[in-house]
C-alpha cells in the first residue's frame, strides 16, 4: 500500500503551543530524494518515490537496500499481518548537487504501521539490527532542539558544509498539533529557505498587487530544487508537473504565513 509521506511543518509558520520539555529526536535534513518502501501483510514490497511505486533502479535504490534489511521488514510485516510504509532518503553528488555526498546512499528516518505513524522510539527499536541505516540523529528536550544554530551546525554525511537543516521528531510520542494531526517539525539555514527577500518580478505592462508581489518571494531556485527531490530529476516531460508542485507549494506556504488573505 503506497501512503505519501507527510509533509514536514516550518518551525517559523507554527505559531500554536507546544511543550518545551517533551522528548524528541533531532536530525540533519538530507539534502536528497524522499522514497519508501510499500510492504503487504504477506511479506511482499514495493519502491516508491515520494509520489509514485518506482522500479528498482530508480535513483539505483535496487542496490542500496541490503535484502537482510527487507528480508528483516517482511517478517515484521508478516508477524503483525501489517501494512507498513518505511520512509528514508537516498542522497549523492548527483542528487540535487547542493552537497558533496560522494557515492549513493540510503538512510531511514520514519516508520507508518497500517497507515498510522509511529513514534521514534518505536522506529529506533525496530530499526534495533541496522542503525548503520538510520540517519544519524540525537535525543533532547524540545527546548533546546529549536534552539539549534543551524548556520553553524556542519553535516554529518559532508563534513565540508553546514546542514540544510535539521529535522525534530516526537521521541516516545508524535507531537501533536491543534487539529490532533502529528507534527515533524524542520528548521532551516538562510541559504535553504524557500523564501526570497528579492523576488524576480516579470517584465510584462501589468501592475502586480502586492499580494502578488508577496507570493512570488516564494518562488525561488531552492523551491525547484524541493520539487525535483519531490518528482524526481528534471525532464522537458515533467514541466507540467514541475509548474504544479512548485506552485502549490509556494501558495501553501504563502497562505500559512498570512492566514487572513482569503484562500479563493
Amino acid at each position: 500500500m503506497f501512503l505519501k509521506y507527510r509533509s514536514i511543518e516550518n518551525l517559523h509558520n507554527i505559531t500554536e503551543y507546544l511543550d518545551p520539555n517533551i522528548l524528541v529526536t533531532v536530525s540533519e535534513k538530507i539534502d536528497g530524494s524522499n522514497f519508501s518502501i510499500c510492504l503487504e501483510p504477506d511479506g511482499s514490497y514495493e519502491l516508491a518515490s515520494r509520489n509514485h511505486i518506482r522500479q528498482a533502479t530508480w535513483n539505483e535504490l535496487g542496490s542500496l537496500v541490503p535484502q537482510s534489511f527487507l528480508d528483516h521488514w517482511s517478517e515484521i510485516a508478516q508477524k503483525g499481518e501489517s501494512k507498513i510504509n518505511l520512509f528514508g532518503e537516498v542522497f549523492s553528488d548527483r542528487i540535487l548537487r547542493r552537497f558533496y555526498y560522494g557515492e549513493p546512499r540510503v538512510r531511514f528516518y520514519d516508520v507508518a504501521i497500517d497507515g498510522k505513524y509511529q513514534s521514534q522510539l518505536c522506529f529506533l527499536t525496530m530499526m534495533r539490527p541496522f542503525t548503520d541505516l538510520i540517519v544519524k540523529h540525537t535525543i533532547c528536550k524540545l527546548a533546546e532542539a529549536i534552539k539549534i544554530d543551524v548556520e553553524h551546525k556542519m553535516s554529518v554525511y559532508d563534513t565540508s558544509a553546514t546542514v540544510e537543516g535539521i529535522v525534530i521528531k516526537g521521541y516516545y510520542t508524535e507531537i501533536i498539533n491543534k487539529w490532533k494531526g502529528s507534527y515533524a517539525i524542520k528548521k532551516k539555514g538562510k541559504r535553504f529557505m524557500e523564501k526570497t527577500s528579492t523576488p524576480r518580478v516579470p517584465t510584462t505592462p501589468e501592475v502586480l498587487t502586492p499580494i502578488q508581489r508577496e507570493l512570488l518571494t516564494y518562488v525561488n531556485s531552492n523551491r525547484v530544487l524541493s520539487a525535483e527531490s519531490k518528482i524526481g530529476g528534471f525532464h522537458d516531460k515533467r514541466i507540467g508537473a514541475y509548474m504544479k508542485e512548485i506552485a502549490k507549494d509556494s501558495v501553501a506556504d504563502f497562505l500559512k504565513a498570512n492566514p487572513c488573505v482569503p484562500k479563493k
